[in-house]
């Protein structure tokens, strides 16, 4: 009989065994719970529908080399390969495992003991995807935590991806879709470990446009607290406030007008932002606040030295 066959067979075996037992969930994992061979487990772990009896089938696997094989299958869940690579002991599969798996998975959903265990077998925590990208471009879920450690482990802070973003231009691009105030506290991080705050992406943006594009309010003139206090740290860490991009010709400060984001405007204003600087359309930040008709932000920008550009809009 082929390979394939005996398998089927086992698994059909160990199917009857969770098969014919009771719906109720604690019941059919505990059936689970009596199948001893391993390669029905690991059928099971990899193949049934229900989450919790995936998890009882894996928490039942034993043989080093199964576990490792559910841990390097990149078509399995990835919580699935989580629970195999922490129930492995054995050191010389764990080091061997850790030149065959990525740590970007395991870093972006915040998995802080895993990452740590990987890197302790001799993960590479400066490897590099297609573009260019290493772990440390993919901090979401308890971002503060892993940074860390992936620092504390020689990750290197200002590299480059293939479009010339760093993983601080990263951080705050993703900023816009967040309500985090963990953000703030990595940006430090990254730039007490040497991150550039001016760096230019092939957009000539600096982590500085990318924080103050992230600015969009949940309602009119409501805005995320943590985004302000990232932008702070830039600024009195050096960022330059009036660098032009190339795709519009905006600053960080067209974007906080834009936005109607007076505290943003007002800290940028303080920052030394220019407030007469014109992008492509020839509309300086002044315009966008009389366009959006806001009279607190032209009164600011006013007192600045802005003057609304009338043409604009006759």
């Amino acid at each position: 009989m082929s390979f394939w066959g005996k398998l089927f067979r086992r698994r059909a075996r160990g199917a009857d065994v969770v098969a014919n037992t009771s719906n109720n969930i604690n019941v059919r994992k505990d059936a689970i719970k009596r199948i001893t061979d391993q390669s029905v487990l690991a059928d099971f772990a990899e193949n049934m529908d229900d989450e919790e009896l995936c998890i009882a089938a894996i928490e039942q696997i034993e043989d080093q080399e199964i576990l490792a094989d559910i841990a390097r299958d990149y078509c399995n869940e990835w919580w699935l390969r989580k629970i195999a690579i922490l129930q492995i002991e054995n050191e010389g599969i764990l080091s061997d495992l850790t030149e065959k798996i990525s740590l970007v998975t395991f870093v972006s959903e915040g998995e802080d003991e895993v990452v740590k265990r990987l890197i302790q077998y001799g993960a590479d925590v400066n490897e590099r995807d297609k573009d260019g990208c290493t772990p440390l471009f993919f901090l979401e879920d308890n971002k503060l935590r892993i940074a860390q450690l992936l620092i504390d482990h020689g990750a290197e802070s200002d590299v480059k991806n293939n479009s010339n973003s760093t993983p601080l231009h990263y951080l705050n691009n993703m900023f816009r879709h967040e309500w985090d105030y963990e953000v703030a506290e990595v940006s430090l991080l990254l730039i007490k470990n040497g991150a550039d705050v001016n760096v230019k992406d092939s957009a000539n943006k600096t982590p500085l446009h990318l924080a103050a594009e992230g600015t969009l309010p949940f309602s009119e003139g409501v805005f995320k607290q943590g985004d302000i206090e990232n932008v702070r740290i830039l600024l009195e860490n050096g960022a330059e406030p009036n660098v032009v991009d190339s795709n519009f010709g905006y600053t960080p400060l067209h974007s906080a007008a834009q936005t109607n984001h007076i505290e943003m405007v007002q800290l940028l204003l303080d920052h030394g932002a220019d407030v007469n600087i014109k992008q492509e359309g020839g509309f300086c930040p002044i315009d966008y606040a009389y366009e959006k008709k806001n009279i607190k932000m032209i009164s600011l920008l006013e007192n600045y030295g802005g003057s609304v550009n009338r043409d604009l809009f006759y």
